[in-house]
């Protein structure tokens, strides 16, 4: 039977391999302290109610009722390094910022065999700002790019082994992005360049997504789990792993 569900496992992490790989981008994964110093690897584990990030299906691990919160802060820097058309060469560094992701999570056991769970998180954030004299400020001064997701979850336990989880994840996107503008003015009749201005664009928006999660234990010592999600786009994300259970 051991050896059974090992190979349901090995087959299962076959089933969640990719072919590419690339950077994050604006993606989050600062969903809880754990998660945090385990770099995200926590879709087979549910030590707190944080699983409702990773993997919702494994919170039927948890029992009675759990409350969890607090946020991460990301401070991004960096450098830019531009070697003109004119030969010359310029530096610009980002303004320093600290950018705050927090979240909080509840989860409750109904009985033997369902879970309730409720999370409030951020998926995706992004934040920058340059001087307002940059060498690229034409196409960029700052940005600032948020989302808040709410996400209800129901969990079934099927027996000791299968659990699945189902819910809606409702999310609230807000985007901000400066430039400056060039401008020409008119002393009598001879143009010159006059001072920049400064361009803003906001926008906010609504998105609904269907989370569904699922997670294979043994003995707690080892724990398999998988996460889809579909939005309203009908683009998927898919997580996999298989860490041992602590």
């Amino acid at each position: 039977m051991k050896k059974l569900y090992v190979v349901l496992a090995v087959c299962l992490l076959w089933a969640c391999q990719v072919t590419t790989a690339g950077a994050e981008g604006f993606a989050l994964t600062e969903w809880s302290s754990r998660g945090l110093s385990l770099a995200g690897g926590m879709v087979g584990r549910a030590d707190d109610p944080s699983a409702i990030a990773y993997n919702a299906a494994g919170i039927t691990q948890l029992p009675g009722t759990h409350v969890m919160g607090g946020f991460a802060a990301i401070a991004p820097m960096g450098t830019i390094d531009l070697d003109l058309a004119d030969g010359s060469h310029t530096s610009t560094t980002t303004k320093p910022h600290i950018w705050a992701a927090p979240h909080a999570y509840i989860t409750h056991q109904m009985n033997d065999r369902f879970w309730l769970g409720l999370g409030l998180f951020s998926r995706f954030g992004l934040g920058n700002e340059f001087a307002d004299n940059w060498t690229g400020r034409y196409n960029l001064t700052n940005i600032n790019f948020q989302t808040f997701s709410l996400v209800p979850t129901v969990a079934l336990k099927v027996n000791d082994v299968l659990s699945l989880s189902a819910g809606v994840e409702i999310m609230h996107a807000s985007f901000a992005m400066g430039q400056q503008i060039p401008s020409m003015q008119y002393i009598g009749y001879i143009p010159s360049r006059g001072e920049d201005s400064k361009m803003t664009l906001n926008g906010t928006g609504w998105g609904v997504g269907a989370p569904a999660g699922g997670a294979l234990a043994h003995d707690r010592r080892a724990v398999a789990g998988l996460f889809l999600q579909k939005s309203g786009h009908a683009q998927y994300r898919r997580f996999g792993g298989f860490f041992p259970a602590s």
